[in-house]
């Protein structure tokens, strides 16, 4: 149980690709009762959940939601419509040349930092606006999602 919802399934890894992210979805939609929604670590892995559903004969969103990360290009077109996170890549790019200290001099020592970057929602049509009762979600990504979504 997170945040309330019942979690149906949880996936651990990936090759965050869209083979992958199609065969995830293979297992996912053929567990019963099928999930009210499933999240994927990038809109590439979303995309081939949106297809793996449709050759089951079901429906986005009218019977899954799905949700990506990263919001690529083909997020966004019609035949996709995916609802995503949306990755800011120039914040992404000035916080790592502040670690890197490229404007100054170099350290000697390794560190470790870790920064939350703030994420935006983007919301397609690939969401229904029901309640939710079981949530699939990609387990080894979810913390990096938790980070983006818990600042937006």
């Amino acid at each position: 149980m997170e945040l309330g919802i019942a979690l149906h399934a949880d996936e651990i890894g990936g090759d965050f690709n869209y083979a992958a992210g199609y065969r995830a979805a293979q297992r996912l939609i053929a567990r019963r009762p099928v999930a009210d929604a499933i999240f994927f670590a990038s809109d590439i892995m979303a995309i081939g959940d949106i297809e793996a559903i449709r050759v089951a004969g079901l429906r986005v969103p009218d019977d899954v939601s799905v949700v990506g990360f990263d919001d690529i290009i083909m997020a966004g077109w019609p035949a996709y419509d995916l609802t995503t996170i949306r990755q800011r890549i120039a914040d992404m790019v000035e916080c790592a040349a502040q670690f890197l200290e490229l404007e100054g001099p170099r350290k000697t020592k390794p560190f470790r930092k870790t920064e939350v970057l703030k994420g935006e929602l983007v919301e397609r049509t690939s969401v229904a606006n029901r309640p939710c009762s079981k949530v699939a979600i990609n387990r080894s990504t979810a913390s990096r999602v938790a980070n983006s979504v818990s600042r937006i």
